[in-house]
């Protein structure tokens, strides 16, 4: 079992009690008001030192700031009105941001055309708006963009004349076979992400609630992991998808005979194909 020194212990209490003593003696004055009036706005340990107070400076700023606010709250002392004030003006204060006044877009020539792109600060203004939510079109794309720049990283584009000035003798043939695999490359990545992310075709259905007006609903979606539409209006009757979407039409208008058609949706709601009930 450990001894207790009683000695040593009781040392330290009378040390402690003579601090405190000697900390509400300092607080009592017109300095030591000046002190509280200033504890919200400085670390404590640079405060004390100011005021000649290091006997109350711990290892630890914790076990100094409560025998501060100890003695403070039990001799009633509170900040003056002027230093209250500003910390009510400090903690109300708000500056509304100006808008982004930056071009977003620029123009650029591709192929002998001009065509406008998303300017370096329009890019850097989507980063850094970080509060503002992806839709699932803008998160898709996102995703297809970072695959195929993953891509590019390994398969650069060929170029017709190194940093030598030498010319490459099979760039047009280089090049021409470096663009169709990017064309294919494409294709590849969005039926990945779209199998991963999407992979349900929205099927809508209208109604006739009137003679000269209709209503609209999601029915329900049909799914096309394989992304077969990605082509809807070439499907034959007898695609999978084509057979499910005239069932699910069917299924509702014997339910609702005021149902005129149904309209299946590609992936991206672009294209679509209308769904004919059977009579």
């Amino acid at each position: 079992m450990k001894k207790i020194n009683t000695a040593s212990s009781l040392a330290k209490i009378d040390k402690a009690e003579k601090e405190v003593a000697k900390l509400t003696t300092f607080l009592k004055t017109t300095s030591g008001q000046k002190f509280v009036n200033n504890i919200h706005k400085e670390r404590i340990d640079v405060l004390c030192k100011r005021y000649h107070l290091d006997y109350i400076v711990y290892t630890n700023l914790t076990t100094t700031m409560n025998v501060v606010n100890s003695v403070v709250n039990k001799l009633g002392l509170k900040p003056e009105n002027n230093a209250r004030e500003a910390v009510e003006k400090l903690t109300e204060q708000h500056h509304p941001q100006p808008k982004r006044l930056t071009l977003h877009t620029r123009r650029i020539i591709k192929d002998g055309k001009i065509e406008r792109i998303k300017s370096e600060i329009s890019k850097l203004n989507i980063k850094i708006d970080a509060s503002r939510k992806l839709t699932h079109k803008e998160l898709l794309n996102g995703y297809k963009a970072h695959k195929l720049d993953k891509w590019l990283v390994k398969n650069p584009e060929p170029i017709e004349q190194d940093s030598t000035g030498q010319l490459d003798a099979f760039y047009e043939t280089e090049y021409e076979k470096w663009k169709n695999k990017l064309e294919l490359i494409k294709v590849q990545i969005e039926d990945k992400i779209i199998y991963k992310y999407n992979p349900n075709l929205p099927l809508i259905v209208r109604y006739k609630s009137s003679e000269q007006s209709y209503v609209s609903k999601k029915l329900t979606s049909i799914p096309d992991k394989e992304n077969t539409a990605k082509n809807i209006n070439n499907l034959s009757d007898e695609d999978n998808i084509i057979k499910l979407a005239k069932a699910k039409v069917n299924e509702e208008k014997a339910k609702n005979p005021k149902l005129v058609a149904g309209y299946l949706r590609d992936h991206n709601n672009q294209f679509g194909r209308v769904i004919i009930p059977a009579a």
